[in-house]
């Protein structure tokens, strides 16, 4: 029973590719419920459990391949949020404010508009475009589907070089969401086939470590706008992407791609129900009814939701609350936060994906049962309410520094173990779709920063940033935490009834 509940997701692989036609509809209907029930038998659980480790051993036979996409998506990765992240740092709404360096200045736009153009006006067009996009990862070749959505954020980075106003600026934003949207579920689902089951909580955690490289080459954005201006950094960043872009064209290729080549083309969006005569509105409610399907499922996406909206909430108004409580320590702040965001962030991430891997396959499953996933972004989420609180309320930078460290290293572990628990929850078909509705939830972790401008200075009142900061943050750490140990708490009953 362990083995076939435990392997349910690549069960669904092996039939559909070893079976007939009219089987293979008949399993992409069901959820794993369903898979348990065709199953039938203890017996023949275990061969196909055996026949899921075959395949698990021909991965682990071409990881040089996989490694090898590893490292380009991971530093594709960087560019992505190097892109994205990079106004966090090139604007300043202080008295020292200089047109040369900080676009705000620049374009004359305040605090509620720098709130929009970095938070919503990017994620409503990428929380939208998610919804299709990762259906796009499970249909056409994902090397592609990476590379093109590469280019398409790495020129709309660099032409933000040429705005002359606000309006310039903000559909530039827009277009920078509209492009990554694709990446994200074509890199996950790749890095999925690509890797064991075994490994892909640790790969996730690798794999989400580019968000911390491009992070901290964000922060560092700021020594290079000090010298050559902001205009000269995003130019850098988008040409810096076209390399990116160039890499994921020559070096990675999509494993069902060449699957297809020699067997045969129908896979499992071969799903009557997903090929859905076309209506891609229909084809979106009916991805996110599957994804959700299962309480599990709805607990990690509504924790997602307050997750990122703590994460998004420090991403964003991080910069602005250090300049304004600490005038005069701009460079100090690129070179340590670049450090603490980098090391602290992806340890954390590393860390999280590594323990969520031992807690799913311990090494005796007969003698302990496997443990969820979700208590590791459980319990990261708990103790970074504090630890966000110390860096809020710190005196001195150095103190500060530290406790942002400290923030970073509990709370960046919860990426790679989330993904992967959603993945197991949901029909294997659907990967991409998951993907995709997890990047949708950004839409709503960006609200948390509008909100928050709105507060501080906006129309909603005139709060002291760092009271609103302290509130929203450590309150959406704190609601994430508990729904998320309710969600490994589903995860695990599920993994006991399994052992029994």
């Amino acid at each position: 029973m362990r083995a076939s509940s435990s392997f349910s997701p690549n069960f669904m692989k092996v039939r559909v590719r070893s079976s007939s036609i009219g089987q293979r509809s008949d399993l992409e209907k069901g959820t794993r419920g369903r898979v348990m029930t065709v199953m039938g038998s203890a017996d023949e659980g275990d061969e196909l459990a055996t026949m899921e480790s075959e395949e698990d051993t021909a991965k682990s036979a071409n990881l040089s391949t996989a490694y090898l996409a590893l490292t380009v998506l991971f530093l594709t990765f960087a560019s992505n949020q190097w892109a994205r992240q990079a106004i966090y740092y090139l604007c300043n709404f202080g008295s020292d404010a200089d047109p040369f360096k900080h676009m705000n200045a620049a374009l004359n736009f305040d605090k509620e508009m720098y709130a929009t153009l970095a938070s919503l006006g990017f994620t409503v067009v990428f929380a939208f475009v998610s919804l299709f996009a990762g259906g796009a990862s499970d249909k056409y070749d994902r090397s592609k589907v990476v590379a093109l959505s590469c280019f398409g954020w790495s020129a709309c980075t660099a032409l933000q070089s040429q705005a002359g106003a606000y309006s310039d600026l903000l559909p530039l934003r827009a277009l920078v969401g509209f492009t990554q949207a694709f990446f994200n579920p074509a890199a996950y689902t790749l890095l999925s086939d690509l890797f064991p089951q075994r490994m892909i909580g640790t790969v996730n955690g690798i794999f989400s470590g580019g968000v911390y490289l491009g992070g901290a080459l964000a922060s560092l954005s700021i020594i290079l706008d000090d010298k050559y201006g902001w205009r000269s950094t995003v130019n850098t960043i988008g040409f810096v992407g076209f390399g990116a872009a160039a890499l994921n064209l020559l070096l990675i290729r999509d494993p069902l791609k060449a699957e297809k080549a020699k067997k045969e083309k129908v896979v499992v969006e071969a799903n009557s129900i997903v090929q859905s005569k076309g209506n891609m509105l229909e084809e979106g409610v009916l991805a996110i009814k599957e994804v959700g399907a299962t309480k599990e499922a709805r607990l990690l996406l509504v924790a997602t939701a307050f997750r990122f909206c703590a994460g998004f909430s420090i991403a964003i108004w991080k910069a602005p609350f250090i300049f304004f409580k600490f005038p005069g320590i701009a460079e100090q702040f690129s070179s340590s936060n670049a450090a603490i965001v980098a090391g602290g962030g992806l340890l954390s991430t590393l860390l999280g994906g590594f323990i969520s891997d031992k807690l799913a396959n311990p090494e005796d499953p007969s003698k302990q049962t496997p443990q969820a996933r979700a208590w590791v972004p459980a319990v990261g989420s708990l103790l970074a309410a504090p630890a966000w609180a110390a860096f809020i309320l710190a005196p001195t930078p150095e103190l500060t520094a530290a406790a942002l460290l400290v923030e970073y290293l509990v709370a960046e572990c919860w990426f790679g173990p989330t993904l992967a628990a959603l993945f197991k929850v949901v029909p294997l078909e659907r990967r991409g779709s998951a993907q995709g509705l997890f990047s949708v939830l950004t839409a709503v972790g960006n609200t948390a920063p509008i909100l928050i401008g709105a507060l501080a200075g906006g129309n909603l009142g005139d709060y002291r940033l760092g009271n609103v900061l302290l509130v929203a943050v450590s309150g959406a750490y704190i609601v994430s935490g508990v729904l998320f140990w309710l969600a490994a708490t589903e995860e695990q009953r599920a993994l006991d009834k399994a052992a029994m």
